[in-house]
């Protein structure tokens, strides 16, 4: 917590009053390099504790749907959502784009550039297509480029993006297919890949235990200069 919002909190036992409930947050693992920052800003700004946690996209909104006590999601797409939606799990009127997302290609050496450039690897990390949407696009992308039967064989699957992410860093693959937004400040290449662009949304959760700190912050992440941050972090 920032000295601002600790201030405010020792403000408010000061005068009496108890501080706001703490916010909790299901974030899509994408979000790692931008939502943390964010997150202290509006805690400094609003005196609201906020914790966020990461993970692949499918898998939270499995934990949402089993009763995980989670105020809002940031989604790495609108599909979970809106099954979330159709499941009386999120609020439909609380339904947003926040971000829209673009995949990249990561080589840690600089040799894999492109797409055919990856018939070349030994090993290629993404995210299970089943459960993260980057990577679904992913897939997407080498179907599209007819080079998922070549390349298929040499992927090792993450849980989500970071964790395909850490696979390349580590040495266990060659390049990983991976948000751009995770790309930054990172030796070797990186290679926007052609794809449709990642519209991810948000929701508040029904009966989450602090809906009106979520749907503040869901309001203030969308503002113009929060969308700003977004941009510089890889979002469209």
């Amino acid at each position: 917590m920032r000295l601002g919002a600790l201030t405010l909190v020792v403000f408010l036992t000061a005068c009496g009053a108890s501080a706001p409930p703490p916010l909790t947050i299901a974030a899509a693992a994408n979000l790692e390099t931008v939502l943390p920052r964010l997150a202290q800003d509006f805690e400094t700004q609003s005196g609201i504790a906020t914790t966020v946690s990461f993970g692949a996209t499918r898998s939270l909104g499995q934990q949402i749907e089993n009763g995980a006590p989670f105020d809002l999601f940031l989604s790495a797409d609108t599909a979970e959502i809106d099954r979330l939606i159709e499941q009386r799990r999120i609020t439909p009127t609380s339904r947003k784009i926040y971000a829209r997302g673009v995949l990249a290609l990561w080589s840690p050496s600089g040799k894999h550039a492109s797409l055919a450039d990856l018939q070349d690897a030994q090993f290629i990390a993404m995210a299970q297509p089943d459960f993260a949407p980057y990577g679904q696009a992913a897939k997407q992308a080498l179907q599209a480029a007819n080079l998922w039967a070549t390349i298929e064989p040499k992927i090792v699957y993450a849980q989500n993006v970071r964790m395909a992410r850490q696979f390349a860093q580590s040495g266990n693959a060659d390049a990983a297919l991976i948000a751009l937004s995770l790309t930054h400040n990172l030796p070797g290449k990186t290679t926007t890949i052609p794809a449709p662009t990642i519209e991810q949304a948000l929701g508040v959760i029904t009966n989450a235990p602090n809906q009106a700190a979520a749907q503040q912050f869901a309001d203030w992440l969308t503002t113009p200069e929060n969308q700003t941050q977004f941009q510089s972090a890889g979002y469209q």
